[in-house]
């Protein structure tokens, strides 16, 4: 049933130098202030030119997302290639979730 696994997501995170313990520990603020700024402000722009994802990913909080949920993933490419993944939500996923939604609401306060 399930395609790419959570270990996918773990080789990007590696790639761009984020682990999600670093982050769970809030080891991301040792992090190049510049960095820190450029990253917001991309953030706020995918917000700008994406208006239903915050408000999506919001209700995936309040839902009480639980251990077991299918998180299914699907890109289109202009082409019309296809390509998609799932993986079954474990507690350290909610954990990683519940950080960067508490993050992302301290930086748009």
């Amino acid at each position: 049933i399930y395609g790419m696994t959570g270990s996918y997501i773990s080789n990007v995170n590696q790639t761009h130098g984020i682990n999600n313990r670093d982050i769970e520990r809030g080891q991301l603020m040792n992090m190049n202030p510049m960095t820190i700024m450029q990253l917001q402000q991309k953030f706020n722009t995918f917000r700008t030119e994406h208006p239903r994802v915050a408000p999506f990913f919001g209700a995936l909080k309040n839902s009480s997302l639980s251990v077991g949920t299918v998180f299914d993933m699907k890109v289109t490419t202009p082409d019309g290639r296809e390509m998609q993944c799932n993986i079954k939500i474990t507690q350290n996923d909610i954990d990683l979730f519940n950080t960067l939604m508490e993050m992302g609401a301290q930086n748009h306060q």
